[in-house]
C-alpha cells in the first residue's frame, strides 16, 4: 500500500485559479489542477489531473480543514481516505471497486502522512507498517517499513527498519547499539550522530565535524560522547549504501550503481 498522501508535493509546482467553479487552463502534456469553492468562496475541493487529461487525485475541505482524500488510477477510485477533526485517518484500499485493505494512522493539517501508520488485510491482520516523518521540508517521508508474516511476525527478509539504544560506559559516555535490518544483502552502513541535528534534520549537510563510522555488520556499537548531561532528545542518521549490481553479478572491470537510503532517528533519554 502506498503513501499517496505524498502526492501533495506536486501542489508546490502547480497554480491555483480564486474564480468560483472555474478551471486552470489544461496545458496539453502537462499535469494542471482545478479548485472549486462555494458561494462563499470556501475552498471545498481540489482535483488533480495527469498529462492525458485523467484525475489521478482529489482533496475535499470542509469549513477549512481536509475531510477526504482520494487517489486514482486509469481514472479508477484505489484509495479513499477519511479524517476527521482530530487529524485520525481510516484509509480504504480499493480495487476495482472492492475493498481490499485498511490503514490506520495520523496526518497533518496539509494532509500529508505523520508517525507510525499501520495496514491490515479484510481479516484484520496486519500487513505492515510504515514511519514516515517530516524531513528537511520532504513530507511524509517513508522511513522505515515493517512488513509481517502470515502468523504476526515481523518479516526481516523483506523489511527495513531499525532499533538504537544508548548503553552508558562512563559519564557523557555511551555506546550507541544500532540494530539494523534491510531487505538488501548488499549494503554498508554509515551512522551520524549529533546534538545539533535540527527537528527535521534540514542541517545534516552543514554537520561536518563528526565522521561516518563505516560498519558491515547488522548489529553495531558506536562511542558517543555527549556535550551535556540531563534530558536531551538525540538525533541521528543511517545511510544505507547498497548495490544494485554487486560484484558477484557483474563482469570485472564493469562500473557499479551505487544506491544510498537515508533513515532517520529521534530518541529522548537522559545523559548522566
Amino acid at each position: 500500500m502506498k503513501n499517496t498522501l505524498a502526492l501533495l508535493l506536486i501542489t508546490l509546482l502547480l497554480t491555483s485559479c480564486k474564480d468560483n467553479d472555474s478551471k486552470i487552463n489544461n496545458f496539453e502534456g502537462e499535469k494542471y489542477a482545478e479548485n472549486f469553492y462555494d458561494q462563499n468562496d470556501n475552498l471545498v475541493k481540489k482535483e488533480y489531473y495527469d498529462e492525458n487529461g485523467e484525475i489521478y487525485f482529489m482533496i475535499d475541505y470542509k469549513d477549512g480543514r481536509i475531510i477526504n482524500i482520494k487517489s486514482y488510477s486509469n481514472g479508477e477510485l484505489n484509495i479513499d481516505t477519511k479524517i476527521d477533526r482530530n487529524l485520525n485517518a481510516i484509509e480504504k484500499a480499493i480495487n476495482k471497486g472492492e475493498v481490499k485493505g485498511f490503514g490506520y494512522g495520523k496526518v497533518t493539517e496539509k494532509g500529508e502522512y505523520v508517525g507510525w501508520w499501520k495496514y491490515y488485510d479484510l481479516q484484520n491482520k496486519i500487513v505492515d507498517k510504515i514511519d514516515f516523518l517530516n524531513v528537511g521540508g520532504r513530507e511524509s517521508y517513508r522511513n522505515q517499513h515493517i512488513f509481517y508474516k502470515l502468523n504476526g511476525e515481523i518479516d526481516t527478509l523483506k523489511s527495513d527498519f531499525f532499533n538504537i539504544n544508548f548503553i552508558k560506559k562512563n559519564e557523557k559516555e555511551y555506546d550507541c547499539k544500532v540494530d539494523y535490518y534491510s531487505s538488501n544483502k548488499h549494503k554498508i552502513l554509515h551512522i551520524c550522530i549529533d546534538e545539533e541535528i535540527d527537528s527535521v534534520f534540514s542541517n545534516i549537510n552543514e554537520l561536518k565535524s563528526k565522521p561516518f563510522r563505516l560498519r558491515n555488520k547488522k548489529n553495531a556499537y558506536y562511542p558517543i560522547i555527549f556535550n551535556k548531561t540531563g534530558k536531551q532528545k538525540i538525533r541521528g542518521y543511517i545511510i544505507e549504501r547498497s548495490f544494485e549490481n554487486p560484484r558477484d553479478t557483474i563482469k570485472k572491470g564493469s562500473p557499479i550503481d551505487v544506491v544510498e537510503r537515508y533513515s532517520f532517528f529521534e530518541k529522548e533519554f537522559i545523559v548522566e
